[in-house]
């Protein structure tokens, strides 16, 4: 996912989600006379599509870490003024700005 363009990763993103759906209807429709199984079909089906969110999520945040020029997440650029970011330091608590030359 991670080399696809945007349009093309949502479009896949989107699919993957409405294959989802339809599983966990097909699968309902097999246990809905037992509660206990349905129960159990319902977590799973939850799980399996949290986790591929959660890897979905993950690729977009590695991303969106690398597109700001920093791959451990400190820096964050400011909202205002593109040029410009500051840098949450380990050892001080102030934030300091920083200009880009």
């Amino acid at each position: 996912l991670k080399a696809m363009p945007v349009g093309m990763r949502k479009n896949i993103i989107e699919a993957v989600h409405r294959d989802y759906r339809k599983i966990s209807r097909d699968s309902y429709l097999t246990v809905a006379a037992d509660m206990d199984a349905y129960s159990s079909t319902q977590v799973t089906n939850f799980l399996r599509v949290s986790k591929f969110n959660q890897k979905v999520w993950n690729i977009s945040k590695t991303e969106q870490e690398e597109a700001e020029g920093s791959g451990n997440g400190l820096s964050k650029s400011i909202a205002s003024e593109n040029k410009r970011s500051f840098f949450l330091g380990k050892r001080q608590r102030n934030i300091r700005a920083i200009t880009e030359g």
